[in-house]
């Protein structure tokens, strides 16, 4: 059962939601996360457009952001 109910994209503003949609479904499976962030637009949006433009410009490397988010996830003991 979930612990918080997902927001659909649909409900979102265009711009937060093309955002939150597109970390969602392109980024990488973070669909999930993506909806439950939309429950705070501003911070789904700053927070994913953070973490694409951090892909995209490969200053780090992907895999000490998945591994950052990994250890987060499992200090808040999230499946």
């Amino acid at each position: 059962m979930e612990r918080v109910d997902p927001v659909s994209y649909e409900d979102l503003s265009s711009e937060i939601g093309n955002v939150v949609r597109t970390y969602g479904t392109e980024y990488g499976s973070f669909g999930n996360q993506a909806q439950v962030l939309a429950h705070v637009p501003p911070a789904a949006h700053h927070l994913a457009a953070m973490l694409m433009e951090l892909k995209a410009r490969a200053g780090i490397k992907l895999r000490y952001i998945e591994l950052a988010v990994t250890c987060v996830s499992k200090m808040n003991e999230c499946d």
